[in-house]
């Protein structure tokens, strides 16, 4: 019975030895590995590849744009992307400060994820109307839109 407890003792002993010395000494130092991730994307890139056209408007009629107007995104391609098209814009009376017409936009895709083609590509349709007294004044009106664009 004393062996065996003699042999129990020295076994706990080791096992306490042996942990001990998997301790770190004090000023000892201690390291590890962080892992690093980063998708670096192409920059992207938004311009017009139609103007909207609305041609002849007679006066108190409703006008919708006879074309869609269009932007052309360009990025990294599979990549997801936000387009954000404003609600509404204005046009101004060419050469007559504070004639204006109200423009409201629509774009099937507005603020929805979508993602750009093989070769980094998305077209986005933009729709303009003019509505029914907003065609006051006689005379060219121009004007542009901001549209913006952001990976998601």
């Amino acid at each position: 019975m004393k062996k065996t407890l003699l042999l129990i003792f020295l076994g706990l002993s080791t096992l306490v030895v042996a942990k001990k010395n998997d301790a770190v000494a004090v000023g000892t130092d201690v390291k590890g590995d962080l892992k690093i991730n980063a998708n670096v994307l192409a920059p992207l890139s938004i311009k017009e590849s139609q103007s909207m056209e609305f041609g002849d408007i007679v006066i108190g009629k409703r006008a919708d744009s006879t074309t869609d107007g269009s932007m052309l995104v360009e990025g990294a391609p599979g990549n997801n992307v936000i387009v954000t098209v404003p609600n509404s814009t204005t046009i101004e009376r060419v050469g007559v400060s504070g004639s204006t017409a109200t423009v409201t936009l629509t774009s099937e895709n507005n603020d929805v994820a979508q993602t750009l083609d093989s070769k980094g590509n998305l077209t986005q349709s933009i729709s303009g109307n003019i509505a029914e007294g907003e065609t006051t004044k006689t005379g060219e009106h121009t004007g542009t839109v901001t549209i913006s664009v952001k990976y998601n």
